[in-house]
């Protein structure tokens, strides 16, 4: 739940008057870099956001708001690029050294 809300926010803080008649790639275009570049929000983060509106666009085109057609024209043209992932390195594990630092234990 904490996503759709969080995709709500970022919504919100472009145009928190937003309407099912106004949904449009054109919308979420704008949206789209208002997110990546006003809000400095990841690629991935942005990615998950669009995943939560187009489900509640198709909860919207299942409740009859919105056609089916007006529906499949709003994402149609919206990309995302997601970066690569960011790896982790230790300088344990770089040394070949497997065992990782931790508390040792003696028997009692």
């Amino acid at each position: 739940m904490s996503r759709y809300r969080a995709a709500l926010a970022v919504l919100n803080t472009y145009n928190p008057h937003v309407t099912f008649n106004d949904l449009s790639d054109d919308l979420f275009e704008k949206v789209k870099k208002h997110a990546l570049e006003k809000k400095k929000l990841a690629g991935s983060t942005t990615n998950g956001y669009f995943n939560a509106y187009k489900k509640v666009i198709n909860w919207a085109r299942k409740d009859h708001h919105i056609t089916k057609e007006h529906e499949e024209s709003i994402f149609e043209d919206i990309h995302i690029k997601i970066g690569k992932a960011k790896t982790i390195s230790s300088p344990s594990f770089r040394s070949g050294n497997s065992r990782m630092p931790g508390p040792s234990f003696k028997s009692i």
